[in-house]
């Protein structure tokens, strides 16, 4: 099983057969500290989805999912994390990789 640290946080990365009755390809919960991912991806599929959920980790250890959901409503909030998730947050790690900021 891999693990990787967001913040002071250790996260389990597990693959998982189906996520979430097959409506999702993957599944965080900041509570267990694990990231589900369905299992059978291919390589660049698997790679875009673990940026998404470590997304969904980092806004959760940051306490920006905290602050999201005290001056908004709960489907406000949700649609700014998961805007923050499909893009920004994924750009950002994926071009930090490109130029060997992150390995």
């Amino acid at each position: 099983m891999k693990k990787v640290t967001v913040g002071a946080v250790i996260y389990k990365i597990r693959e998982r057969k189906r996520i979430a009755g097959g409506a999702a390809y993957a599944e965080t919960d900041v509570n267990a500290c694990t990231i589900d991912i369905e299992r059978g991806l291919g390589s660049e599929r698997r790679r875009e989805v673990l940026l998404h959920e470590l997304g969904h980790a980092s806004l959760e250890e940051s306490g920006i999912s905290y602050l999201l959901r005290c001056g908004l409503d709960d489907s406000e909030a949700a649609a700014i994390e998961e805007m923050l998730c499909r893009t920004f947050l994924p750009t950002l790690i994926a071009a930090s990789i490109s130029v060997g900021v992150l390995k």
